[in-house]
C-alpha cells in the first residue's frame, strides 16, 4: 500500500469540515480540480454528488447512480468479498475506511482503486452522510505483483543453482547472510551471527590471508570483482570448499568501499575430484620415477636416495627413512638404512641410532616402532601425541610376501592416519619390490620378474586411474591405451594400440601441428608443451570434439624416446566456469533484485505503521463524540445560566455527567486491556466462591433490570462453586456479561445465570477439572457474520436496540482476564432465541514454567471513580 497515492488533501479537509449540503456544494468547484475521483452519498449511501473525474474513471454519471449504491455498480464477482465486508461494517458503524479493491466500471472494464471512505457529521455530532475518494493504482498494483513474480524466480533459481548470497556493509562490519549460504555449512540463519567475524572464524586458517589479498586487491581496484576459492568450517566440523565471487557496490566520495555483495558457491565435488585425480597422477608419476631411478642408476645402491625424496614428496613429509633388516654374526638383527633424509627422530626412536663408516645410521636393538612393524608386518602410526616426538608412520616393506626392511616417513605438520598409508600403499609396494630386486641383484631373472610384477601394478594403477592414460612411441604409434581412454574416447585398447595417434584422438585442424612438434622434438631434443598443463581440444570416435586438460612427459630409454599422456575430460569443469562467469557478470543485477526484496520489507513496515495509525483514528473519535458532547453542553450551559430556568440547566450538567463517565468508561477499558496485554495487571489470585461474586454483580444490577422490566435469575446447584480467581476482575467480568445481556435484552424478559461442572483441554491433549459459569439472555442474539469478532476491540454489535453504544472493548477485556486465570470465555447463539456466554475456570491453577515474578508496582496512570 506504500505505493498508492494519497486522495488531495486538500478536497478531503474541505469536505471533513462541511456543515451542510449547501457547503458541500460550494467546495464542489475544488472537487472538480482533482484527478481522483470524489462521491457524496447521504445516510443510506445513496450517491447526490459526483465530480468529473468521477465519471471519467467509472464512466458513470450520477444519473446512472440514481436510486443505487454505487458498491453494487463498481464491483465485480472477482472482487474480494472479504474487502467489501469490511467496507460494508466500518460504513455501518460510522467509521472512516481505506481498502483496496478491485472495480469495475461501466462497459465491464476492471481496475484496481484505492477507496478512501469518511463518514460526515455537523456541528451537533449529528450524521449527515459519507464522502468517498477514489484512486485509480492499477499500474501500482500490476508493479507489485511483478515484483514479487521476479523475486520468486530469483529466489527459485538461487536455490536450484545452490548458490547463497551475502551483502556485506563494509563500514559497520554487518553481513546479510541468506538462508542457502547458511544450510550450505549446516547452520540454521539464526545460528550465525550477521557480522564478518563469522565468516572470518569460520574461513580455514591456511586460506584466510589469501582470501583477505584477494578482497584489499579488488578494494584498491586491481581486479573488477573478489574472486576466491577458499574452505569453511561446517557445523559438523568437516572443511566445506568454497568458491565465492563478491563486488564493491557503493563507494564514499574519497573511494574507499562502503558495500560489497556476492555469492558462495559450494564446489567441495569438485575440489575432491581434482584432489584425486592430482593424486593418482601424482602417484603413478612417482611409482614411475622409482622403477625409472632403479633402471638407470649406475649403483644400485643410489637409487634409495631418489627413491626415498620422491615418497617423501608424495607423502608431505619433511625427513624420513629407507633400510633393510639384517643380522648380525651372532644373530641379533638390527635395520641398516640406505638412505636418510632430513633426519631428526627424538624420543623412542633417538635412542636406537648408530653411526657406521658409511655415516647412515643402524638401528639395533629392534625395539620400538621400527620393531613392531617388521615383527607384526603391519604398519606402525604415531600420533603428535608426544612432545618431543613429530607424527610419523613405519611401514614395513615386503618382497615376496617376506619383511626384508622398512620405511619410515616423519611429518611435521598434519600428521598420518590408516587412510594416508592405504593411498600410499602402491608406491611402499613398488619400494619394496625394489629393496628385494636390489637383494637379489645376483640373481638377473629374479629381478626382471619383480619388474614385470612391479610393470603389472603399475598397468593395473594406470588402469584404474580416473584420468586417460596414452603413450606413443616415436613414431607417433599409440602403444599404451588404459580403461579410461577407452571410456574417453570410444576406442577400444585392442583398437588403439598400432595406431596413429594424430589419426586417432587428435582433431583435423591440429594434426598437422601435432607431426610438426614431434619431428622438432626428435631433432633438437625441444618440446615447449613437454612436463607442463594446458586445456585444448581432443577427438572422440563419434567425431565428437570435447575440451580436456593435457599433459605430456618424454621418457628416454636405451637410446629411444616414448611419450605417456595424460588426458582428463573437463568439459563439467568448463560448464561450472560458464555458469560462474554468467553469475558474476549477473552479479550486480542479482544483487538489484536483492536491494528491491529488502525495499518491500521497508515498505510492510509502512503498512504496519498505517495500521497502528488506524487504530489511532478510531479511538481519537471514541475520545472526542463525549469531548464534543461535554463542551457543547458546558457552552450553553454557560451562555444560559443567566436565562434559562432551572431545569434546562439541570439537563445541561445530566448531559454533561453522562457524556463525562462514558469518557471514564472508555478510559478506564484502555487502561486495562492496555495492563491486560503488556503482562503489567496484578491478579490476587484467591481461593473465591464464584457464586458469592455473581449474586454481588446481579444485587448491584438489579435496580438496571427492574427498569427495563427484566428478570435476573441464578439457577440452584450443587457443585463447589469455589475456585481460585482474583476477586476483583473476576466481578468486573461478571459484571459486563450482565450488562451486556441486560443492554441486547427486550422488555418482558429474562436472563438466567447457571453453574455447571466442565472440564478444559490441556496442551498435551488431556483434561482437567473446571467450573462453568453460564448466562443466557432472551435477545436478538450475535448476527453469524460478528460471532468471531466480538471477543475483539472496538467490536460492537449491531444489533443493540438500547442506544446505550458502548466502547467495544468489554468483552476484549473479559478475555484478556479470564485467559490470565487460564480459563475460557465463548459465546452461542441459543436455538431459539438469544445467545449463552459460557466462563470456564479451572478448579486448580497448572504450574507456570520457570519462577514467579514478582507482581509489578502499581501506576499512577488508573482512573477511577
Amino acid at each position: 500500500m506504500n505505493d498508492l497515492p494519497d486522495p488531495p488533501q486538500a478536497c478531503q479537509r474541505c469536505f471533513m469540515a462541511a456543515r451542510d449540503v449547501d457547503e458541500l456544494l460550494l467546495l464542489a468547484q475544488v472537487a472538480e480540480r482533482t484527478n481522483s475521483a470524489v462521491l457524496v452519498a447521504d445516510t443510506q449511501r445513496y450517491a447526490t454528488w459526483v465530480n468529473a473525474a468521477f465519471t471519467r474513471m467509472t464512466g458513470y454519471t450520477i444519473e446512472d447512480l440514481a436510486g443505487r449504491r454505487p458498491e453494487a455498480l463498481l464491483t465485480s464477482d472477482r472482487t474480494d468479498q472479504a474487502v467489501l465486508e469490511r467496507l460494508r461494517l466500518a460504513l455501518e458503524a460510522l467509521r472512516p475506511i481505506r481498502v483496496e479493491a478491485l472495480a469495475c466500471a461501466k462497459g465491464g472494464r476492471e481496475f484496481w482503486a484505492d477507496v478512501d471512505v469518511q463518514p460526515l457529521f455537523d456541528a451537533e455530532g449529528a450524521h449527515t452522510g459519507f464522502l468517498g475518494i477514489l484512486t485509480d493504482v492499477t499500474e501500482q498494483v500490476n508493479m507489485r505483483s511483478a515484483v514479487a513474480h521476479s523475486e520468486e524466480r530469483l529466489r527459485l533459481a538461487l536455490t536450484g543453482a545452490g548458490i547463497g548470497t551475502w551483502d556485506w556493509n563494509v563500514a559497520t562490519g554487518e553481513v546479510w547472510f541468506d538462508e542457502r549460504w547458511c544450510s550450505m555449512l549446516g547452520y540454521r540463519i539464526d545460528e550465525i551471527e550477521p557480522h564478518v567475524s563469522s565468516w572470518e572464524r569460520l574461513v580455514h586458517p591456511s586460506d584466510l590471508a589469501r582470501a583477505m589479498q584477494a578482497i584489499q586487491a579488488h578494494f584498491a581496484g586491481a581486479t573488477a570483482v573478489y574472486e576466491c576459492d577458499h574452505r569453511l568450517k561446517s557445523k559438523s566440523g568437516a572443511w566445506v570448499w568454497i568458491h565465492d565471487v563478491g563486488r564493491v557496490l557503493e563507494r564514499d566520495a574519497s573511494g574507499a568501499p562502503l558495500r560489497m555483495s556476492g555469492v558462495h558457491i559450494d564446489v567441495s565435488a569438485t575440489k575432491s575430484i581434482e584432489a584425486e585425480r592430482t593424486f593418482a597422477a601424482e602417484l603413478h608419476r612417482t611409482i614411475s620415477s622409482i622403477q625409472q631411478r632403479f633402471i638407470e642408476a649406475q649403483h644400485s645402491r643410489d637409487v634409495f636416495d631418489g627413491v626415498l625424496g620422491d615418497v617423501l614428496s608424495l607423502a608431505g613429509g619433511q625427513c624420513g627413512f629407507i633400510g633393510e633388516s639384517e643380522a648380525r654374526s651372532d644373530g641379533t638383527p638390527f635395520l641398516r638404512t640406505h638412505a636418510v633424509r632430513g633426519f631428526a627422530w627424538n624420543g623412542e626412536l633417538g635412542g636406537f641410532r648408530e653411526t657406521t663408516p658409511a655415516k647412515r645410521p643402524v638401528f639395533s636393538g629392534m625395539q620400538g616402532q621400527v620393531e613392531s612393524a617388521l615383527r607384526s608386518g603391519k604398519t606402525v602410526l604415531s600420533p603428535a601425541t608426544h612432545e618431543d616426538r613429530a607424527p610419523h608412520m613405519v611401514v614395513p616393506l615386503s618382497s615376496a610376501g617376506v619383511c626384508i626392511g622398512a620405511i619410515g616417513i616423519a611429518d611435521l605438520d598434519a600428521g598420518y592416519d590408516a587412510t594416508a598409508a592405504s593411498r600410499l600403499q602402491p608406491a611402499f609396494d613398488a619400494i619394496g619390490q625394489i629393496l628385494g630386486a636390489w637383494r637379489d641383484a645376483q640373481a638377473r631373472s629374479l629381478v626382471e620378474a619383480k619388474l614385470r610384477e612391479s610393470e603389472e601394478r603399475h598397468r593395473l594403477i594406470v588402469d584404474t586411474a580416473l584420468d586417460a592414460v596414452v603413450s606413443m612411441d616415436a613414431r607417433g604409434v599409440i602403444t599404451a591405451w588404459n580403461r579410461q581412454a577407452e571410456t574417453m574416447f570410444g576406442w577400444s585398447a585392442q583398437e588403439a594400440v598400432g595406431r596413429p595417434l594424430a589419426e586417432t584422438i587428435i582433431p583435423y585442424g591440429k594434426r598437422d601441428a601435432h607431426r610438426l612438434g614431434l619431428a622438432n622434438y626428435l631433432s633438437q631434443r625441444f618440446g615447449p608443451l613437454l612436463n607442463s598443463r594446458l586445456e585444448t581440444v581432443a577427438l572422440r570416435r563419434g567425431g565428437e570434439e570435447f575440451p580436456v586438460e593435457l599433459s605430456i612427459a618424454p621418457l628416454h630409454r636405451a637410446g629411444t624416446v616414448s611419450f605417456t599422456a595424460f588426458l582428463r575430460d573437463i568439459t563439467e569443469r568448463r560448464a561450472a566456469q560458464l555458469e560462474l562467469r554468467r553469475h558474476r557478470d549477473h552479479l550486480e543485477e542479482l544483487v538489484l533484485e536483492q536491494t528491491q526484496s529488502l525495499r518491500e520489507a521497508l515498505e510492510r513496515a509502512e503498512v504496519a505503521d498505517r495500521t497502528k495509525g488506524e487504530f489511532l483514528a478510531n479511538m481519537s473519535h471514541e475520545l472526542r463524540t463525549p469531548m464534543h458532547a461535554i463542551l457543547s453542553f458546558a457552552r450553553r450551559g454557560e451562555s444560559k445560566s443567566h436565562e434559562a430556568a432551572q431545569e434546562k440547566l439541570e439537563r445541561y450538567f445530566e448531559a454533561i455527567r453522562v457524556s463525562g463517565s462514558r469518557l471514564l468508561l472508555l478510559l478506564n477499558d484502555l487502561l486495562d486491556l492496555s495492563k491486560l496485554e503488556s503482562g503489567r495487571m496484578r491478579f490476587e489470585m484467591r481461593r473465591h466462591d464464584l457464586r458469592a461474586i455473581v449474586e454481588s454483580a446481579i444485587d448491584e444490577f438489579r435496580a438496571l433490570a427492574l427498569e427495563r422490566r427484566v428478570t435476573l435469575s441464578l439457577a440452584p446447584t450443587s457443585a463447589d462453586t469455589r475456585v481460585p480467581c482474583d476477586e476483583v476482575r473476576m466481578l468486573q467480568v461478571v459484571r459486563n456479561l450482565l450488562s451486556n445481556a441486560i443492554k441486547f435484552s427486550p422488555l418482558e424478559s429474562a436472563i438466567r445465570l447457571e453453574f455447571a461442572e466442565a472440564s478444559l483441554s490441556t496442551a498435551d491433549g488431556g483434561a482437567r477439572a473446571a467450573l462453568a459459569l453460564h448466562v443466557t439472555d432472551e435477545g436478538c442474539g450475535i448476527p453469524d457474520a460478528e460471532r468471531a469478532a466480538i471477543f475483539e476491540k472496538f467490536v460492537q454489535s449491531s444489533q443493540t436496540t438500547s442506544g446505550a453504544g458502548g466502547t467495544g472493548l468489554g468483552l476484549a477485556i473479559c478475555r484478556e482476564i479470564v485467559n490470565a486465570h487460564q480459563g475460557t470465555i465463548e459465546a452461542v447463539n441459543n436455538p431459539g432465541r438469544g445467545a449463552t456466554f459460557t466462563l470456564l475456570l479451572p478448579r486448580e491453577r497448572a504450574p507456570q514454567p520457570g519462577p514467579a515474578l514478582p507482581a509489578p508496582p502499581a501506576t499512577t496512570d488508573e482512573v477511577r471513580t
